[in-house]
């Protein structure tokens, strides 16, 4: 679809299936978290739910690498807003924490996204299935780094050390079903991210030991 941007392979369909579950449950969860709150800016909470949506689903279907990081970034704009729900000051902090750290990583993944497309000498720029099939001839210095800074990004958005500050902040200041979101869903997209520039970098090795 669209020149090998957007296709459905059985790694995305799995990341996918859970997104939907976990959206489903919030969803459910949200009708009455709602109707007990009744907190202005309700309109805003649903938007930014469905923006996600959109965002997730976009980093679940894109094999244009691009197009991952760009739906990663898009999940992160759309779940600052709801974790400033409740407007306080320990919000404010918890959501400046977050913005700060996620940019620090979502930053790094975009350096290791431009070292990755500088090692591809042949087939369509940052397109996963011309990634894997050249493997053999990918320049082994700029992919190494492309995986360093993708795992330090994309791992930032997990939770891994040394960019994890964010997480129990974030998660203790969110409305519990964002909180669930951001541990369930969220937490998939960027495993999906890392997921797929391990998928080039087996297919590297792989050609190497031949």
């Amino acid at each position: 679809m669209l020149g090998g941007w957007l296709a459905v392979d059985a790694l995305g369909l799995i990341a996918l299936t859970v997104l939907s579950l976990v959206f489903l449950a919030v969803a459910l969860y949200s009708v009455r978290f709602l109707e007990i709150e009744k907190r202005p800016g309700m309109r805003l909470y649903v938007g930014c739910l469905l923006a996600f949506l959109a965002a997730a689903s976009l980093v679940g279907t894109a094999h244009h690498l691009a197009l991952v990081w760009i739906g990663m970034e898009s999940t992160r704009l759309a779940l600052a807003p709801l974790v400033f729900f409740r407007r306080d000051r320990r919000s404010l902090e918890a959501v400046w924490k977050y913005l700060v750290l996620s940019s620090v990583g979502i930053a790094l993944a975009l350096l290791g996204t431009f070292f990755l497309a500088a090692a591809q000498v042949k087939g369509r720029p940052l397109i996963l299935e011309d990634l894997v099939s050249g493997a053999a001839s990918l320049q082994p210095g700029l992919l190494r780094a492309a995986f360093v800074f993708l795992l330090v990004g994309y791992g930032t958005k997990m939770g891994l050390a040394p960019l994890h500050a964010w997480k129990p902040d974030t998660y203790g200041e969110a409305p519990s079903p964002v909180a669930g979101l951001m541990a369930g869903a969220l937490t998939t997209c960027a495993f999906l991210g890392l997921a797929r520039i391990v998928q080039v970098m087996a297919s590297c090795v792989a050609e190497h030991r031949r």
